[in-house]
């Protein structure tokens, strides 16, 4: 072998090494970008699903003052069925009642 094909072959192994080297930079990138967009990714289903409840728990919230409300006028609306019964009652012991009114 010649100088001129020993430089020429050393060359040559040196730009496939630079090239190998280039290539593994240019995977770890890809790895480390695929890595940061898994985390990214994670961290979006996490902030969703913490959203989500809080929706969620928003929505018990307000069933709960509904179905307080709900109760409330319903107490009140019983109250006003047991005075009515009790004005009924009055006036049937003291005659005060029409026959009509039956």
């Amino acid at each position: 072998m010649n100088v001129r094909a020993c430089s020429e072959a050393s060359q040559e192994r040196s730009r496939t090494i630079r090239n190998v080297q280039e290539h593994s930079r240019t995977f770890r990138n890809i790895q480390e970008r695929s890595e940061t967009l898994k985390n990214v990714q994670e961290h979006s289903r996490r902030f969703r699903n913490i959203h989500e409840r809080s929706g969620t728990l928003k929505n018990v919230q307000e069933r709960s003052i509904t179905n307080r409300n709900v109760q409330e006028q319903s107490g009140t609306f019983k109250n006003n069925q047991e005075r009515s019964r009790t004005i009924r009652n009055v006036q049937e012991r003291s005659g005060t009642k029409t026959h009509n009114e039956t």
